[in-house]
């Protein structure tokens, strides 16, 4: 839920969600010193760069008004996935954190997991 495609691209926007001077003026050195820090190594962990090497079915979960990662991120991460491996549900009218909330929601999930896991079931004790 609330998915980004590139860490450095989803670290400035939450700097800018955060105060757009401060993301604006500190942001990108914030985000300079971190690659830095860890050796150019943000774009090695970005989900788009990972995306592809997953082979189990993805369900994305993203608020239509996300204002920290604008919609356009869960987009660009689902198509990144092998064709037809990931599903984007965008839940209308709700922001970062309320996906959930949506009267959509619990019926995408268990729409989702009962086409992949029909037939199997978890024991319990």
């Amino acid at each position: 839920e609330a998915c980004y495609a590139r860490t450095r691209e989803a670290l400035l926007s939450l700097y800018r969600g955060y105060n757009r001077a401060f993301g604006i003026l500190f942001g990108p050195m914030i985000v300079s010193w971190m690659e830095l820090f860890f050796r150019g190594g943000l774009d090695r962990v970005s989900p788009l760069r990972l995306a592809p090497g997953i082979d189990i079915p993805v369900l994305i979960i993203h608020g239509e008004e996300d204002e920290n990662f604008p919609l356009h991120h869960a987009t660009r991460l689902r198509d990144h996935f092998p064709p037809g491996r990931a599903e984007l549900f965008v839940a209308a009218g709700a922001d970062h954190s309320s996906s959930s909330l949506s009267p959509l929601y619990p019926k995408v999930v268990e729409a989702f997991l009962d086409r992949y896991l029909s037939g199997h079931r978890v024991q319990t004790d």
